[in-house]
């Protein structure tokens, strides 16, 4: 399956996707079997694509509605995606 876009992922993927609850935030992982690819457009390098452990939005609705926080698998790896980077998310069976 693949999301274009924040309001996609948003809305549409987090419905196919394993739900905790940390903090203020709902987190959204790949279920078994799967991994998550997200990929975008920045200034430099033009395009960036990484496999993700997970992406949060806060859980009270609030915050910013044009991005998404993403963590990757390592301390640091991670951070926010906005919709200018116009992200796309991958649901990759393993």
């Amino acid at each position: 399956m693949k999301w274009t876009g924040i309001k996609a992922i948003r809305d549409e993927a987090t419905k196919e996707l394993v739900e905790t609850e940390e903090d203020i935030y709902l987190f959204y992982s790949a279920p078994e079997g799967y991994k998550l690819i997200m990929s975008g457009v920045a200034v430099a390098p033009p395009t960036w694509e990484r496999e993700i452990k997970d992406f949060g939005i806060r859980a009270d609705g609030g915050g910013r509605k044009d991005r998404i926080f993403i963590r990757g698998f390592d301390e640091g790896d991670g951070g926010m995606v906005t919709v200018d980077e116009e992200p796309v998310l991958e649901l990759v069976e393993i």
